[in-house]
């Protein structure tokens, strides 16, 4: 995908990347026989996809660096002391990171600021949920190993959709 960028052949607008960013975590998914509710998943995030229009300035997100196993932590301080994971990193909307949807209240005094809770807002980070658990279940079918829970992820899957189908 970065050449395409690099050639001036990106995408118009973040709805349009992120679209084929779903578009091919899900086609993985598919490839793998993985069991999930694809049609669900595409209905509805096409029904809500105008929020992804709000977004027209990219950030760098790191998807994994706010995983637990991701944080490095000085036991004697308990100050982070560095970060790794950042082989799922790409320019979009900053919500994407697992950490600001699930952020408490030191997260985001530590992080500077806690998005608003509008309806866009929401919408988006239910979305983005569903991306993140959708490329977890099919990680753990490519890459079975033990410290990926698919369970955790298919329940925060299942529960993103039917939040996505109540708005």
């Amino acid at each position: 995908m970065a050449h395409r960028v690099f050639d001036g052949r990106g995408h118009k607008s973040w709805k349009e990347a992120f679209l084929t960013l779903l578009e091919a975590a899900l086609r993985d998914a598919e490839d793998m026989l993985v069991t999930i509710p694809y049609d669900n998943i595409r209905y509805y995030i096409t029904k809500h996809s105008h929020v992804l229009d709000e977004v027209v300035k990219p950030t760098l997100v790191a998807l994994d660096v706010c995983s637990p196993a991701n944080v490095l932590i000085d036991e004697a301080t308990k100050r982070v002391t560095g970060l790794v994971g950042f082989s799922n990193v790409l320019w979009g909307d900053a919500l994407m990171c697992g950490g600001l949807a699930n952020g408490s209240d030191a997260f985001f005094e530590g992080f500077g600021e806690c998005p608003a809770r509008t309806a866009g807002i929401r919408i988006r980070m239910l979305i983005y949920t569903i991306y993140r658990n959708i490329l977890a279940v099919a990680a753990h079918h490519y890459r079975p190993h033990t410290n990926i829970d698919e369970l955790a992820s298919r329940r925060d899957l299942v529960f993103a959709i039917n939040e996505l189908a109540r708005m």
